[in-house]
């Protein structure tokens, strides 16, 4: 048996799309920043934070929460280091 519109097994969970995203420390697993929208990111890209002075290299994606009945979100799980430094 099928949902109809999509032709998903009803027996299986369906996640909606993300709508944010979150930037977390996966050291300490503090929320970073939230952007608004799907940002993907491969591994190994730099964001520049301002509040902490640091940048964020990302080590890691996962989609948190999916098939949960909550609305899931895109985390980029990063690591910190020094402005400029390299990872």
């Amino acid at each position: 048996m099928t949902t109809g519109d999509d032709e998903i097994p009803a027996e299986v969970p369906h996640a909606k799309a993300p709508d944010r995203t979150l930037v977390m420390d996966a050291g300490s697993h503090r929320q970073l920043l939230w952007i608004d929208g799907v940002v993907i990111l491969p591994v190994g890209a730099r964001i520049e934070l301002a509040d902490p002075k640091a940048d964020a290299v990302v080590i890691g994606i996962r989609l948190w929460g999916a098939g949960g009945g909550s609305h899931p979100l895109l985390v980029l799980d990063v690591m910190l280091v020094q402005p400029g430094a390299r990872a």
